[in-house]
């Protein structure tokens, strides 16, 4: 999924990285059972597409999400938080999860749906501090930090990663960028269960692009 037309280098989509996602859903929608909660944390998540699109499409795969979603950024957290896109910025979005997800407003803008909403919690974090998550959020099912890691050296992210897996459940999985910034990054030290050491990451040697 390309990002809207005329966005700024940086912006995040819904729906971006599409293939990963479908990924990580198919992976949680074998290991738990159709109605199960599911905890996940949106590391760097900046406005919001990324948390939003994983609850959208955990909910069609019969799962009740409940979100951890941080960013370093206050601006970034506060619309997030407020849930309302531009036309230019849903965009991406299916039809479906429109009608489904979102409230529509004045000249093609959307606000996420309370509903939805309510499944999101925003919170102040960095990643890079080393500092723990926000309490009371964890296990996690699954933490997912492509947003972020594609502006941090390939050494640092590498730590990042094996430091967030801590906080995952038994079997958790993480999903990492796989490109540019992190180009093999050794994701299958952090996965506790075989079969899934590469999810969300390029296989050693790749260089992505």
């Amino acid at each position: 999924m390309t990002p809207p037309p005329g966005s700024p280098p940086g912006t995040t989509w819904f729906l971006r990285d599409q293939a990963e996602l479908d990924t990580l859903v198919a992976a949680l929608t074998r290991d738990l059972q159709p109605g199960r909660r599911v905890r996940l944390w949106s590391a760097g998540c900046s406005t919001g597409q990324e948390p939003y699109s994983l609850a959208m499409a955990l909910l069609d795969a019969g799962l009740q999400p409940q979100i951890l979603a941080t960013d370093l950024r206050p601006e970034a957290l506060a619309e997030a938080s407020a849930g309302r896109y531009s036309a230019r910025a849903a965009a991406p979005l299916p039809p479906a999860w429109r009608a489904r997800y979102t409230v529509a407003e004045k000249a093609g803008a959307v606000r996420m749906h309370p509903s939805l909403s309510a499944r999101l919690r925003f919170e102040p974090h960095d990643i890079e501090s080393g500092a723990e998550p926000p309490s009371g959020s964890g296990p996690f099912d699954a933490i997912v930090c492509r947003n972020v890691l594609i502006y941090i050296d390939r050494p640092v992210a590498v730590a990042i990663v094996a430091r967030l897996a801590t906080y995952l459940r038994p079997g958790g999985l993480p999903a990492a960028q796989r490109r540019r910034a992190a180009p093999g990054l050794a994701v299958g030290t952090a996965v506790r269960r075989p079969g899934l050491q590469r999810l969300g990451a390029a296989a050693p040697g790749s260089g992505g692009g």
